[in-house]
């Protein structure tokens, strides 16, 4: 049954409704007796309609390739015909065609949280149609909203490397970094050579060398030598220096990314305490992201509290995208914590 049929029982269903409820009110007033039958009866009419509708819905088929609810596994309903999630991105590139920027449009407009096949699919139309240093980070940019390292990865690395600028050097280190690959993100995000965003520099590869010593497990606490915890908050405690001192555009992000990074660096020492003080500091400088709420449960976690550390695990849930490896991460976590 199609999705329009079901639209156009809803509709009777409506107007039988609102008939059936002026003659069951007309029959308080009427004498002949017949607007309470008639009522009744539009009343079982609609009913029926209901059942009708219900039915109809659970047999919405795909307006363009006809496969029903049971048949696909993901089908997204309109007021008038339904798509399913094969049949999706070719409605994409078929609109994106129509027009020289279409893909541009298309991928501006798709939601933050969409699915990385569909982002990742207009990201490579538009590399492979376009070349231009400046498309191709307002592509990058479009993508990083939508948390797709592998497309932020894809159009960075088609600008030449001569005409990368430092920000997009650093903008190709965290998309690697995303994908851990921390060794690689280390290499690009050291190609960043100016004073401007040195402190970023440093944050970042710190963050990406800490990973790197201790991957796969990056877990525990206690697990980092002395040595290089302390020269590593050395380092992060110039980059903040410098961000007080000179105010760059956008140091109030990047300081609170530095104090995150401290924290962890902290937490891989053993210095739980002054993790969490780090934290009461990165936190009280504005809104988290959910890399950030979970960097905040690993040092609960490390603490052993914890209430403290699901609490952070389901906001960095709510906030990262599902598909990325912070998310995984996230979610497995949460689930040891919920079987301890």
């Amino acid at each position: 049954m199609s999705t329009a049929f079901a639209n156009k029982v809803r509709t009777v269903m409506g107007v039988t409704m609102i008939v059936a409820m002026l003659l069951l009110l007309a029959s308080r007033v009427d004498d002949s007796g017949l607007a309470l039958p008639l009522g009744t009866f539009l009343g079982g009419v609609f009913v029926m309609a209901l059942l009708v509708s219900r039915r109809a819905r659970s047999e919405s088929q795909c307006g363009f390739c006809g496969q029903t609810r049971m048949q696909v596994r993901k089908l997204v309903e309109g007021p008038v015909v339904s798509i399913c999630e094969t049949c999706a991105p070719l409605a994409v590139e078929v609109i994106a065609e129509a027009e020289d920027d279409g893909w541009l449009r298309v991928t501006e407009a798709l939601p933050q949280r969409c699915p990385w096949v569909m982002s990742s699919a207009a990201v490579e139309a538009i590399v492979a149609q376009h070349a231009k240093a400046s498309t191709l980070r307002r592509v990058a940019s479009i993508a990083r909203r939508q948390t797709n390292s592998a497309a932020v990865e894809r159009a960075l690395t088609r600008i030449p490397e001569a005409e990368r600028t430092d920000s997009d050097w650093i903008s190709l280190g965290i998309a690697i970094g995303a994908q851990r690959r921390y060794e690689e993100a280390i290499t690009v995000t050291r190609r960043a050579a100016g004073k401007a965003l040195a402190p970023w520099v440093v944050n970042n590869v710190v963050s990406y060398s800490a990973r790197a010593t201790l991957a796969p497990d990056y877990r525990g606490s206690g697990s980092l030598s002395h040595d290089t915890a302390e020269s590593w908050l050395r380092e992060l405690d110039d980059a903040c220096q410098s961000l007080r001192n000179e105010s760059p555009g956008g140091w109030e992000h990047a300081h609170q990314s530095c104090l995150h990074t401290r924290a962890e660096v902290q937490c891989l020492k053993g210095d739980i305490d002054a993790a969490l003080a780090t934290l009461e500091q990165a936190a009280a400088a504005g809104p988290l992201s959910g890399v950030q709420h979970l960097c905040r449960a690993r040092v609960f976690a490390a603490k052993g509290s914890k209430d403290a550390a699901v609490a952070e695990l389901k906001l960095a849930i709510g906030k990262l995208h599902p598909e990325s490896e912070d998310a995984h991460d996230a979610r497995a976590r949460l689930s040891e914590l919920d079987a301890r």
